[in-house]
C-alpha cells in the first residue's frame, strides 16, 4: 500500500486499509478519500499513535460506505487509546453492516460503539426525533473481551433503533453481562457464542428463523412468530443448559434433532400450540435431570396427555393447562417423585 494513499483523492473503491506503525500509512490519510463506497476494512487500529487522528477519517461524511470493519490485533494494552479511536471513527447512520473485532476496552461510552458499555451515544446524537442506524442490516461484535454492558436505547421511534437489522452476532465477549436490544423487528438470524456472563432475554424478533447459542445455562425464547425449529445439535452446543422457556412461538413444530440438552432441569412451554400438537415426537423420556415441567396451550388437537413413557420418571413438579384437554393419562404421570 502506498504511503501517499491520501493523495488519491478520487479513489472510489478500497477494500482494506492497513494502519501503519511509525512511518507506515497514517489513518489520517483516509480523510482525503471522500468518494469511497461499498465495503471498507480498517485493520491494525492498535497502530494509531495519536487517538485524535481518527477524527480526521471523517466517516460520517462518507455516505456511500455501506459496510465497515474495525479490527485491532490481539494483545494490545492501551485501552484508553482504543476507546478514543473508536469514539472518533463515528460512521454515518445509514450503514448496512458493521463489524468490530478484537476491541479490548471496558466501557462502550463512545460516539457509536463501545467496549465495556454500549450507551446511548452508540445510536448517534441521542435525539429521539431521529431513528438512528435505520439502514443497518448486519451487526457483529467479535473478541471484545472487556465489554460488560449494552445500555439500551430509550427512544420512541417505531420499530426500534435497529429497524432494518436482520443479522446480529456477538462472539467471544466473556464479560458481557446484560441486556440486548428489546425489539429487533427485522432480525432473522441471531448468534451468541462464548458469552458466559450474559443474562438477558432474547429480543422480540418475530421474523427470527435462525438461532445459534452456546455457553448458556438458561434460555427464554418468546414471541418468535416465524421460528419453526430450535438449533440442530443443541445437546452438544448447550451442555450446561438447565432451564428453558418457550413462550408464544406459534410456528415452532419440534425440538432439535438429537434432542434437548441432557442436563435440562426445568422446561416451560407456553402457547406453542404446534409444538404441543406434536408431543409424541418430543423425546423427553431421556432427560433424566428434568425436575420441573410446565405446559400451557390452546391447542384443540390434544384431548389426552401425557402418553405413557412420554415424560421422564425424574419429574417432581408438573403443571398443565389446556382448555381442550379431556383426560389426564394416569400412566403418563406415574413418576415416583411427582408432587
Amino acid at each position: 500500500m502506498s504511503l501517499q494513499m491520501g493523495q488519491l483523492r478520487n479513489l472510489q473503491k478500497l477494500k482494506t486499509f492497513v494502519v501503519g506503525k511509525h512511518n507506515g500509512c497514517s489513518i489520517k490519510e483516509l480523510g482525503e478519500l471522500q468518494h469511497l463506497y461499498g465495503a471498507l476494512s480498517i485493520i491494525n487500529l492498535q497502530n494509531v499513535q495519536h487517538a485524535r487522528d481518527a477524527t480526521e477519517v471523517k466517516l460520517k461524511d462518507k455516505q456511500y460506505l455501506s459496510e465497515l470493519v474495525f479490527r485491532w490485533s490481539h494483545g494490545t494494552d492501551n485501552s484508553e487509546n482504543e476507546r478514543i479511536v473508536l469514539e472518533q471513527l463515528h460512521p454515518h447512520t445509514k450503514l448496512e453492516s458493521l463489524t468490530i473485532e478484537n476491541y479490548g476496552v471496558q466501557d462502550f461510552q463512545i460516539g457509536f460503539c463501545a467496549t465495556s458499555h454500549v450507551d446511548v451515544e452508540f445510536y448517534g446524537n441521542g435525539s429521539f426525533a431521529i431513528k438512528p442506524f435505520i439502514s443497518l442490516e448486519v451487526l457483529s461484535f467479535t473478541d471484545m473481551r472487556e465489554w460488560q454492558e449494552w445500555f439500551l436505547f430509550e427512544g420512541k421511534s417505531e420499530g426500534g433503533v435497529f429497524s432494518a437489522l436482520w443479522e446480529l452476532s456477538i462472539i467471544n465477549c466473556p464479560k458481557l453481562s446484560k441486556d440486548l436490544p428489546n425489539q429487533l423487528s427485522s432480525l432473522t438470524a441471531l448468534e451468541i457464542r462464548h458469552c458466559q456472563q450474559l443474562v438477558t432475554s432474547l429480543p422480540k424478533a418475530p421474523a427470527l428463523h435462525k438461532l445459534h447459542l452456546s455457553d448458556c445455562d438458561k434460555i427464554r425464547i418468546s414471541i418468535c412468530n416465524k421460528l419453526k425449529s430450535l438449533p440442530k445439535g443443541m445437546r452438544a452446543l448447550l451442555p450446561s443448559l438447565v432451564k428453558m422457556q418457550l413462550i408464544k412461538c406459534p410456528e415452532l413444530e419440534s425440538f432439535p434433532e438429537g434432542g434437548l440438552p441432557s442436563n435440562l432441569e426445568s422446561l416451560q412451554i407456553i402457547n406453542c400450540d404446534k409444538l404441543f400438537s406434536r408431543h409424541m415426537e418430543w423425546g423427553l423420556q431421556g432427560l433424566h435431570s428434568l425436575r420441573e415441567f410446565t405446559i400451557l396451550s390452546e391447542c384443540k388437537e390434544v384431548e389426552s396427555f401425557p402418553e405413557e413413557a412420554l415424560l421422564p420418571p425424574t419429574l417432581t413438579d408438573f403443571y398443565i393447562s389446556s382448555p381442550n384437554l379431556k383426560s389426564l393419562n394416569a400412566k403418563g404421570v406415574s413418576t415416583p417423585h411427582l408432587s
